[in-house]
């Protein structure tokens, strides 16, 4: 504290109180985050084949990518076909989810060659543009300590390193929907009005386009819609609300555009997406055991799985929703994308909770909302303002700096112990690879028009033996049911029964009889019909 001569208290420039190297704490946070994305690549390269958990999602994809690319793109109408050449009389599509994200990894592998390696790097690539969303949503912070905080709960998440890796839509989803909730969130409310209209107008046209691809991506953006509505309510402004008009419009622009994609080529469309909708939501199926509930549900398939989002993630998962209810000025746009995060997984968990499990890789939804959470707690809680008069304000300026740097300095320590164990996990995940081992033996030695049919209902099969597959005939009599139908998808093509060593019991008639090949221990091709 500094006294004139008279005795009176003067201003004292902050500067004169501030620490030593501020930016090092800092740094340290955006190093951290950096580091998780390096570990993050190398797990993405190290995992050079389908084998891993959840590994039929990526597989999945990647035979639809494969389609795409050797059928061609608007040869197939732009539809998804889940299966190897040949198509058939009745190709295989696969109508339950839109098509942009394979449309996108056909590209990539058209760019960088086909391969699992190249399709994880696609994940990593997606994941980091979301992270620099996230990053941006607290641009107009005093200084970068939440930003920084935000980005390393959202890379360093256990969850991020079990399946931020992994060939799945939803990181595409994701970056759509974070991009879209930020060009709202910043170019409506009162600052934004500030700005020259026709750039506001631009951006927020790139914003509900991108809105448009995030619904073409998968179905789980819509699910933002309360978000954007709540954004639009809290201002009630006019301008605000033709933005709103134009993000549904968006919307509805995308279901429109999977209708006439989907329905044109297959009229059935309609009728197989509400059977899969009745499905996800258990309204059709008896597969649960007696004492499955809601409050099972809530325990074992949701709220059990939270852990996976960090220490930090989980933190700012209350904390978000606590800042969010007291304070009265944050940043828009990171408040943007914590109640879109939080309301796409909330509805999606609503609607499957009948359905027995959500997949663990479903937790991704959530974690932009943990991770922009974490550093609205931050801001709300440790603010930092460049001047204040020395007599009252310098002690909390000082305790507040020391808090953050705190934060910086603990918070890469926190994301290390939590994300350890998802680390090792999947670095160490060694299953049978038997499933592989009998994909590339049938690539190897029946024709490239063969027709599979196998009990195994993986896509990695699907994905390694190159050929076109019926999946899931698990017995002999089931065979015999469909054994028509199957030669009249192609009458040229020859077929063939793949069986693992277990699974051939259940095909009395093949086990006995001298397979067209077989790996040791392991299982067989037969020819189907010759015995």
């Amino acid at each position: 504290m500094k006294t004139s001569d008279n005795g009176s208290l003067q201003a004292v420039p902050a500067s004169a109180f501030a620490p030593r190297w501020p930016w090092i704490p800092v740094a340290v946070i955006h190093l951290a985050a950096c580091l998780a994305v390096v570990v993050l690549t190398a797990i993405a390269i190290k995992l050079d084949a389908y084998n891993y958990i959840h590994a039929t999602a990526s597989s999945h994809f990647a035979v639809i990518a494969r389609a795409f690319n050797v059928n061609g793109l608007f040869d197939l109408g732009l539809v998804p076909v889940q299966n190897n050449g040949p198509l058939t009389n009745s190709p295989d599509a696969y109508l339950h989810w839109p098509p942009l994200y394979p449309i996108l990894l056909a590209l990539w592998f058209r760019v960088f060659g086909e391969g699992v390696i190249v399709q994880h790097l696609l994940s990593v690539a997606l994941n980091v543009m979301s992270a620099a969303l996230i990053w941006r949503s607290f641009a107009g912070s005093s200084d970068k300590t939440a930003a920084g905080l935000a980005v390393l709960a959202f890379l360093g998440a256990p969850i991020m390193f079990s399946f931020g890796f992994a060939g799945l839509h939803l990181h595409l989803a994701i970056m759509l929907t974070l991009l879209a909730l930020v060009l709202f969130a910043r170019n409506t409310g009162a600052a934004a009005r500030d700005t020259g209209a026709s750039h506001r107008r631009i951006l927020l046209g790139v914003g509900a386009f991108a809105y448009f691809l995030a619904v073409m991506t998968s179905w789980e953006p819509l699910l933002a819609a309360p978000a954007f509505c709540f954004l639009a309510l809290r201002d009630r402004h006019r301008q605000t609300t033709s933005a709103l008009v134009l993000f549904g419009f968006a919307a509805v622009a995308a279901l429109l555009s999977i209708v006439l994609l989907y329905g044109t080529e297959y009229p059935y469309f309609a009728e197989e997406l509400w059977n899969r909708a009745l499905m996800r939501s258990g309204s059709n199926v008896d597969l649960y055991p007696p004492d499955y509930t809601v409050t099972y549900y809530l325990q074992h398939a949701v709220l059990g799985r939270l852990p996976s989002l960090g220490v930090i993630g989980m933190l700012g998962l209350v904390g978000g929703g606590v800042c969010i209810l007291t304070a009265t000025k944050l940043q828009r746009p990171a408040v943007a994308i914590y109640l879109g995060s939080l309301s796409m997984f909330c509805l999606w968990a609503a609607f499957m909770r009948n359905h027995l499990a959500m997949h663990e890789y479903q937790l991704l939804i959530l974690l932009p909302a943990a991770a922009c959470g974490a550093g609205l707690l931050v801001e709300r809680f440790f603010p930092h303002q460049r001047t204040r008069l020395a007599q009252t304000a310098v002690p909390d300026q000082s305790r507040s700096h020391r808090y953050r740097r705190l934060t910086c300095l603990v918070a890469p320590l926190l994301a290390a112990s939590s994300s350890y164990a998802a680390i090792r996990t999947v670095s160490d995940f060694t299953p049978s690879n038997e499933m592989i081992a009998l994909a590339d033996l049938s690539k190897s030695v029946l024709p490239d028009n063969a027709i599979i049919v196998t009990p195994y209902g993986d896509m990695v099969f699907v994905y390694y033996s190159g050929r076109h597959v019926i999946r899931a005939i698990e017995s002999e009599d089931v065979l015999d049911r469909e054994q028509r139908a199957i030669a009249a998808l192609c009458a040229t093509c020859p077929i063939y029964l793949v069986a693992n060593s277990q699974a051939v019991d259940a095909f009395p008639s093949y086990r006995l009889a001298k397979p067209l090949a077989e790996i040791s221990n392991t299982g067989a091709i037969w020819r189907l019909g010759k015995t």
